[in-house]
């Protein structure tokens, strides 16, 4: 039975998961809050107006945004997610191929 177990989490937990994850972290990317294809820009829940600043605390340390620089990191980071999701799901889907072209060629 164990040997099922690890063969289960090694082959289809791991790849699968790979590829789940990816599609969520690119889902959560472009409709998420503040995501690629959201034009709003919030701040802790607010939506915030071109004239408006948000301030956050970061260890200790009291930050003011504008609305432009606000916008800015939304966007850096929804494609920092899209970017890695995307990577993460061509590379699942790429080992899913591979595995399988591998079994049907034994």
């Amino acid at each position: 039975m164990d040997a099922i177990n690890a063969w289960l989490y090694k082959y289809v937990v791991n790849v699968y998961g790979l590829v789940v994850v990816g599609a969520l972290m690119v889902g959560f990317g472009l409709f998420g809050a503040n995501g690629l294809l959201d034009n709003t820009v919030s701040c802790h829940g607010h939506v915030m107006t071109p004239a408006e600043t948000c301030t956050t605390t970061r260890r200790l340390v009291t930050r003011t945004y504008t609305y432009d620089e606000w916008r800015s990191q939304n966007h850096l980071m929804s494609r920092v997610f899209t970017g890695g999701g995307a990577a993460a799901l061509v590379v699942g889907l790429t080992l899913i191929v591979l595995r399988r072209r591998k079994a049907t060629a034994s």
